[in-house]
């Protein structure tokens, strides 16, 4: 069976070579995958994995719940385990590399809420007045048991209480702060309405005492005041507060900031400096840079087309490549294998007018390359004594006439194909009929015999 090469030419790599290297390609770039995708899923990031004895733990940490190390964030929390027999929660820790070089190992630990929605995260409490070395590996963090965090805790149990308290469940026999309030006020409209309306005679009398008749009532001045001054005190004491952390850092690292600013300035002066020299440059690069914009300018409405389908691409990658639960990708490809073709001047590149160079030097038709006639397989000769025997290479002219003397004009390949097996290793001599073993053959053509194995 004649088969085609996928390299015609002399001296090219055989189809088993070009087939391992195909293998191991599609192996580097399999492995190469995994990588990225193990990485991509954390896998291969080192980790710093530390414990949390914490005795108060709120109302609960979730999995993925942030841990902070001076407002900043440092890890998240990855199991929560209860305490037994009264002891403390366990509470598994994994903390970024980089993050944790910072983490002394003399940290404490508390339970704070992060937002406006209660969601709990894990505090990293400093101590200066303690040194220790960077956090490590299987290192255990104390519960912070500190006069700041005792009365958190505390205002924080006693809010969870109020709440309970006011949204207790109607099928509960205890009283909550509401229910109190409505038992308190039951079947006393009439004295709360008669208390009410005293208090606005008063209210008014003593209003138009102290009225001027041009201005407004001091009284009611002051009331409006202390109305505004009410509603704005809460977004006052938090802008006041906001505002002390901020003056508080700059008055600590005020030599840092010092420096930063001189570092800034400098580095202003060395950027002035590279520009004063670098101006000619700058021009030309502005300058050589007008065609490259002038091709997405001439090219503008082809960019939407093209977003398009990157963005069709990545939705086919997600739906059919992806697998979100398994988390790796299956593809069905279709490998299109053809024989390599020489190049000719019928494949030089043309744009419109404009010709390339090959298009002049390039051949303008390529044949079939052929093989000089000494290297064509039917006229291989093997060396003397490669075989054995004297009837040749298999399926050779010399094997063909071999089997011709034993068995007449009429062998032919496909006698070839049958006894040639049979007779390959041997020597054949044809003997003249009733010659004896010690004459010499006669040219007169007779009986036939074989003897093999010489």
């Amino acid at each position: 069976m004649r088969t085609i090469s996928l390299e015609s030419e002399p001296g090219s790599p055989s189809d088993t070579t070009l087939l391992v290297r195909g293998l191991i390609g599609v192996a580097v770039i399999g492995i190469v995958v995994a990588a990225l995708l193990l990485k991509s899923t954390g896998a291969l990031d080192d980790r710093v994995t530390v414990t949390a004895l914490l005795t108060d733990v709120g109302d609960g940490i979730p999995t993925k719940s942030d841990v902070k190390f001076r407002g900043s964030l440092v890890g998240f929390v990855t199991g929560v385990e209860p305490g037994a027999d009264g002891g403390p929660n366990r509470v598994t820790l994994s903390l970024d590399p980089a993050g944790a070089q910072g983490v002394p190992d003399t940290v404490t630990a508390r339970v704070v809420p992060s937002n406006v929605f209660a969601v709990s995260s894990v505090q990293l409490l400093d101590h200066p007045d303690r040194a220790g070395r960077p956090i490590q590996s299987g290192d255990t963090v104390q519960a912070d048991t500190s006069r700041s965090t005792i009365e958190l805790q505390t205002v924080l149990t006693k809010l969870r209480d109020i709440v309970d308290a006011m949204g207790r469940d109607r099928r509960d026999d205890t009283v909550g702060v509401l229910a109190a309030l409505a038992t308190a006020t039951r079947s006393q409209g009439a004295e709360i309405r008669t208390a009410g309306g005293q208090l606005v005679t008063i209210m008014t009398e003593l209003n138009r005492a102290v009225d001027d008749g041009e201005t407004r009532s001091r009284l009611s001045e002051l009331a409006t005041a202390m109305t505004g001054l009410q509603r704005s005190a809460p977004d006052l004491l938090d802008a006041v507060h906001h505002a002390i952390v901020p003056m508080k850092t700059i008055a600590e690292k005020q030599a840092a900031l010092t420096d930063l600013l001189s570092a800034g300035q400098h580095t202003l002066g060395t950027s002035e400096t590279a520009l004063d020299n670098n101006t000619d440059r700058m021009i030309t690069i502005t300058s050589s840079l007008a065609p490259v914009l002038d091709v997405f300018a001439d090219g503008g409405p082809a960019l939407p087309p093209i977003t398009v389908k990157i963005a069709n691409l990545s939705e086919k990658f997600m739906t059919e490549f992806w697998d979100p639960e398994k988390q790796r990708g299956t593809g069905h490809f279709v490998w299109a294998l053809t024989p390599h073709r020489m190049y000719s001047r019928a494949d030089c590149p043309r744009y419109g007018d404009m010709a390339g160079n090959s298009c002049q030097w390039a051949p303008a038709t390529v044949g079939r390359p052929t093989l000089p006639q000494v290297l064509q397989p039917k006229n291989y000769r093997p060396p003397a004594g490669l075989m054995g025997g004297n009837v040749g290479p298999v399926g050779s002219r010399a094997e063909i006439e071999a089997l011709r003397k034993l068995l007449g004009p009429g062998a032919n390949e496909v006698t070839a194909l049958l006894l040639g097996p049979l007779l390959r290793g041997s020597d054949i001599k044809v003997e003249k009929p009733g010659r004896k073993p010690d004459q010499k053959p006669e040219g007169t053509p007779g009986q036939r015999r074989t003897e093999g194995g010489r």
